[in-house]
Formats: C-alpha cells, sequence, structure tokens
C-alpha cells in the first residue's frame, strides 16, 4: 500500500495500479480506479469533494463519478498541487521531452501553461522534485 494523499476524513492510497479511498471515520474502502501503470501521486482536495489521480493519465473523481481527463499535455504527471478550490497544477515528467507546469481548472478543464519545467532535464532521478 502506498499513500498518495490524507485529510481528516480521506486516506488515497494504491495498491499496485488500483487506487482506493478510504473513508477514516466509517472505514469503508471504495475502489476509485485502476490505472495504465502504478499512479505517480494524487491530491484530495481541501474541501474533501474531488480527488485528482496521476501517472500516465490524469484522472479526477467528484460527485462520486470517475472521469479520465483526455488531454495529450496532460500525461505522465509526477506530482500535483492545489492551487485554488477548484484549481490544480500538474508537473509533467521533468525527465521527459516535455517537462512543464500546467494550471487546470477542475470545473471549466481551461488549462494554462506555467511555464516549462527543465530543471531537472541533466539530473539524477529522485522522487523529490522542488516546483
Amino acid at each position: 500500500m502506498v499513500v498518495l494523499d490524507e485529510t481528516d476524513l480521506y486516506l488515497l492510497f494504491n495498491k499496485y495500479e488500483d487506487v482506493f479511498l478510504l473513508n477514516k471515520k466509517t472505514q469503508q474502502e471504495l475502489w476509485l480506479t485502476c490505472m495504465s501503470g502504478e499512479p505517480a501521486c494524487g491530491k484530495i482536495s481541501l474541501r474533501d469533494d474531488w480527488i485528482v489521480i496521476g501517472g500516465e493519465s490524469l484522472q479526477l473523481w467528484s460527485d462520486n463519478k470517475l472521469k479520465t481527463i483526455e488531454d495529450s499535455d496532460l500525461t505522465w504527471i509526477h506530482d500535483l498541487r492545489q492551487t485554488g478550490d477548484h484549481e490544480i497544477e500538474v508537473l509533467i515528467d521533468p525527465w521527459s521531452e516535455k517537462p512543464a507546469i500546467w494550471r487546470l481548472n477542475l470545473k471549466s478543464s481551461k488549462k494554462t501553461k506555467v511555464r516549462d519545467f527543465k530543471d531537472y532535464q541533466d539530473r539524477e532521478y529522485t522522487d523529490s522534485v522542488r516546483w
């Protein structure tokens, strides 16, 4: 089991490619998705009203529905962070050919490139990337 994120109410974790959400108060475990490859990251919103999971693809869980965000710029995700109520920033694999930071509004699906991110291009791989 790998913990992707945690709040007072929820624990988001994966077992290999399968991603689960545990309600810590009721101990109810909900299977969310099976990803192609293990997820690299996940984020539970500050209000516990949505979840994003990143890896080879980006997936959004809200209103008890899972949606894959189909966007060629938002693949091979290394990390995620929340920047607003319904807004995240997505770090694309820093060692890939097109490393970048993207801002995505989860309600409108509006995407904006924050910047290219070539800071780690010539460095050895690490799980911990400062961005």
